[in-house]
């Protein structure tokens, strides 16, 4: 139960997570039109960076900490410019027809980009705080790639 009892670990910070949900999820009819949109992204990024700055998560396990750039920045950008590639093309021949007078800008386009990052933020929070709270537990030997991050990354 300690991994539950402040605020710098990250058990509460699932529990916070998991409660202010069920709190959005019944406040959003209360809360104006405008300001219903923002909801869901303030909440993908508040909560993982407020647990990260009072240090309940690993900068390591979110993917933030010890990253090799240069081999990271090679693969992603070969993935960008391939999901790039994908895009147009679902953009050029598929949208047109799925949208059917609809016009759907560039400034909504990159509020969608926005909002799948600050989902995937959000992710990452889950994955570390998960990892944070099963890595004093025993461990078996079905994940040996996660025993020991200095012995196999």
């Amino acid at each position: 139960m300690s991994l539950f009892a402040s605020f710098s670990e990250p058990g509460l910070w699932l529990v916070v997570a998991f409660v202010a949900a069920i709190v959005l999820l019944v406040a959003r009819h209360y809360v104006p039109s405008p300001w219903r949109a923002w909801l869901a992204p303030a909440y993908w990024f508040f909560i993982p960076y407020l647990a990260l700055l009072v240090g309940a998560v690993s900068p390591r396990l979110m993917g933030l900490y010890w990253i090799d750039w240069r081999t990271t920045f090679q693969v992603g950008a070969g993935l960008l410019l391939v999901i790039g590639l994908l895009a147009l093309l679902a953009w050029l021949f598929v949208l047109p027809r799925a949208e059917a007078g609809a016009k759907v800008g560039w400034s909504v386009r990159l509020v969608w980009i926005g909002l799948a990052g600050t989902e995937e933020w959000f992710w990452c929070f889950l994955r570390a705080a998960l990892w944070e709270i099963m890595w004093p537990a025993p461990q078996s030997g079905a994940a040996p790639l996660y025993l020991r991050a200095d012995r196999w990354i």
